[in-house]
């Protein structure tokens, strides 16, 4: 490249001194390109790898097929692992494993870094105000892991064929979103995340057997 760039400039009658300076520095300009190029790859490749997050992160909700089950002990905020996501009826279904065994309370809730609260049926009381079709605009229900569960009634009424009243999830503490933004062109108003919208439990975890009392307890 520098030797062409030289040759054309020779070719259209400038002076030698010109046609030198300009091949000699525009090659140094390349090799210095380069080892400054060589140099970032190598601290790229030396640099420390970010880790993948993992459920006991306590915020990631993430999709892994063959992800271990985690058992909490104490207080804890517990992400999880993707059961299910999927759409139905203008809805968004989101199902996430947060742990394994029961647990005592869930005493918080988070979508994404917000802590919520819900009513009694279950809908999320601070996105109520967030435009039309509130009343069922975000709705959360949980399940404490107990050795014989109960099925997401709302995951079997919206997928006869996926999901069925045999999928309790014995012995699985889990979470169940269903996000509503009652138009398509709304939902990014509503959910900024979309369909990674995160949710997270705060719980009073595991209950474990206590020899001194010959029973379970928290």
């Amino acid at each position: 490249m520098p030797q062409a760039l030289g040759l054309l400039l020779f070719t259209i009658g400038a002076p030698i001194g010109v046609v030198n300076a300009v091949a000699i520095g525009f090659g140094a300009t390349l090799v210095n390109a380069a080892i400054g190029i060589g140099l970032s790859y190598v601290a790229s490749l030396l640099a420390p790898k970010p880790e993948a997050p993992k459920p006991s992160d306590g915020k990631t909700n993430i999709a892994e097929p063959t992800a271990p089950r985690v058992r909490h002990y104490g207080q804890v905020r517990a992400g999880g692992v993707i059961a299910i996501i999927e759409p139905s009826n203008g809805k968004l279904h989101k199902m996430v494993i947060t742990g394994t065994d029961e647990v005592k309370a869930i005493v918080g809730i988070y979508i994404d870094d917000i802590a919520v609260t819900l009513d009694g049926s279950g809908q999320v009381n601070e996105w109520k105000e967030r435009g039309a079709n509130a009343a069922d605009r975000l709705i959360v229900k949980t399940r404490l892991g107990l050795p014989t569960e109960t099925a997401y009634s709302e995951l079997v009424a919206a997928f006869p064929s996926k999901w069925t009243t045999d999928h309790r999830g014995d012995n699985v503490t889990s979470a169940l979103m269903i996000m509503n933004a009652g138009k398509p062109e709304d939902f990014s108003k509503q959910f900024p995340s979309g369909a990674n919208t995160t949710i997270s439990l705060i719980y009073q975890s595991s209950i474990v057997w206590d020899p001194r009392l010959g029973a379970y307890d928290d």
